[in-house]
């Protein structure tokens, strides 16, 4: 199983909670069923596009 690490900030203070969620979760959650996509993460936030999809 592929997992995805994201990191997402806590809404209080400047800490971060570290949180693994496998990528079938991610998209799941958040394309329709059979959409490819691409993860990115950045220090306080995931990015989720479809696969292909340049970013400007």
């Amino acid at each position: 199983m592929e997992l995805v690490e994201t990191r997402k900030l806590l809404p209080r203070g400047n800490r971060s909670l570290d949180v693994v969620l496998p990528a079938w979760w991610i998209k799941a959650h958040y394309l329709k069923k059979g959409s490819r996509v691409r993860v990115i993460t950045t220090p306080d936030r995931i990015i989720i596009e479809p696969e292909g999809k340049e970013v400007v």
